[in-house]
């Protein structure tokens, strides 16, 4: 396996557009798409975060998933490809060598299960009718189709065989149970995650590894009282909660430019903050942080600015987790919102009258 500390050179030095104009003209971030015909440029390209999407047949992602898309490579290849090609010299991690066949089929098989996934929730959510409940909740937090697409925002059907019946007739049961997209009991088969608005969940590296799910209210109060709010994918081979930032697949680069992150709690926090300029920001992903996560973002810098909620129980999780921080060696800023509001709330409605809030450390 290629050591990690090379696949974040690699990726600090690529550049995307780049790579794109080997097969299609850019123009101002725009061009045709190079995944299929049109005459019209639908395939937009995000230069501070190093993503693409094509607004047209939906596919998106980074550089590597550029390459594993246009050239059927894979992971190792793709990046394999970009160091020749930026002349970067990659080191090998020996001990992962003695990682079994059996396991790297496994892998390499709930990646293809969580693509799949994505696309299948793309599916869903762009056959909804503009007056359902998934819409018209994205609709209050902001969320046009024009964001929606952008985020890769999907929809889990209310349905038990969604996703289940194709991956078991694709042989993929075994990788889609191991993931946690089937739930597997008493010889019975479900999908994990039902009438739930999905959001796709990347590593470092920009590959999915899992998802976010929330709960659509259904108008049942029984019901919905049940369900929790947010699901997350769980602990898998490919997703390690303590090993993931949401966001740091596009932010990684802002933060080492600016020398500094934004921290906040949830995936739209980061969704609207990044929008609103901010690409330099990340979340974890529904825990509290801890030291081995603390430990991983400190890969990337050493100077935290935390963005939680402007409640009681957000000040309070600021403060714990500025001491974890500061205990780990962080430089650490706190943006103190205004009382019972999110950042992403904060962009939504006040961005714009003071920009300097968020910008200045």
């Amino acid at each position: 396996m290629i050591k990690q500390s090379s696949i974040d050179e690699v990726l600090s030095k690529s550049d995307l557009e780049e790579i794109v104009s080997r097969y299609v003209t850019v123009k101002k971030h725009q061009a045709c798409c190079p995944f299929h015909d049109e005459k019209s440029p639908s395939f937009r390209i995000w230069q501070a975060k190093q993503v693409y999407k094509c607004f047209g047949c939906g596919e998106s992602g980074g550089v590597i998933t550029f390459l594993r898309m246009k050239e059927r490579k894979t992971f190792v290849e793709a990046i394999e490809w970009l160091a020749e090609y930026y002349n970067i010299s990659l080191e090998y991690d020996q001990q992962q060598q003695s990682e079994t066949e059996e396991t790297r089929d496994l892998r390499a098989e709930m990646y293809s299960c969580a693509e799949f996934a994505q696309k299948k929730y793309r599916e869903a959510i762009q056959k909804l009718p503009a007056d359902a409940a998934a819409i018209c909740y994205l609709e209050t937090r902001g969320y046009d189709a024009e964001k929606r697409a952008a985020w890769d925002i999907g929809f889990a059907p209310d349905s038990w065989d969604y996703l289940k019946t194709p991956l078991i007739n694709a042989g993929k049961h075994n990788a889609a149970v191991e993931m946690g997209l089937i739930t597997s009991k008493e010889g019975k088969n479900w999908d994990f995650f039902r009438n739930r608005i999905t959001i796709p969940i990347y590593d470092q590296n920009g590959v999915i590894v899992g998802f976010g799910a929330r709960w659509v209210p259904t108008g049942d109060k029984e019901e919905d009282k049940k369900q929790p709010k947010y699901l997350n994918s769980h602990e898998s081979l490919i997703y390690s909660k303590r090993n993931i930032w949401y966001g740091l697949n596009m932010a990684q680069r802002a933060i080492k430019e600016t020398g500094y992150v934004y921290v906040t709690e949830g995936f739209m926090d980061v969704q609207s903050m990044q929008d609103g300029g901010m690409v330099n920001t990340v979340a974890s992903c529904g825990t509290e942080i801890d030291e081995l996560q603390a430990k991983f973002l400190k890969r990337y810098t050493e100077q935290v600015v935390m963005c939680y909620d402007g409640d009681v129980a957000g000040t309070k999780k600021t403060l714990k987790q500025i001491d974890l921080f500061l205990k780990m060696g962080f430089k650490v800023g706190m943006i103190e919102f205004p009382e019972q509001m999110d950042p992403d709330e904060y962009i939504r409605h006040l961005w714009g009258q003071n920009e300097r809030m968020l910008v200045a450390v």
